[in-house]
């Protein structure tokens, strides 16, 4: 009696260990918004000490890409490659 007690409880343990099936993981916020992650980064982090706190949502991605990406703040310690 007690071993097929133990096999229905083995049985059992090996559902509740099994790995979750896996899920489709989402795009990163920046690949589904289709920005430039260096330009992105470097324009929120510029933004983000003046921005108003009630309109910090227009900083993520999909929102920046509409309001800011044609004109994205930049370093001044960023230059462009010479050219060759």
């Amino acid at each position: 009696m007690q071993t097929h007690r133990l096999g229905r409880l083995a049985g059992g343990m090996g559902t509740v260990l099994a790995p979750a099936p896996a899920r489709r993981a989402e795009p990163h916020p920046v690949r589904r918004a289709e920005a430039r992650p260096r330009v992105l980064a470097l324009d929120v982090l510029q933004r983000v000490s003046e921005h108003p706190a009630s309109r910090v949502i227009e900083l993520t991605p999909r929102l920046w890409k509409t309001r800011f990406a044609d004109n994205p703040l930049r370093s001044d310690l960023e230059h462009d490659p010479p050219a060759h």
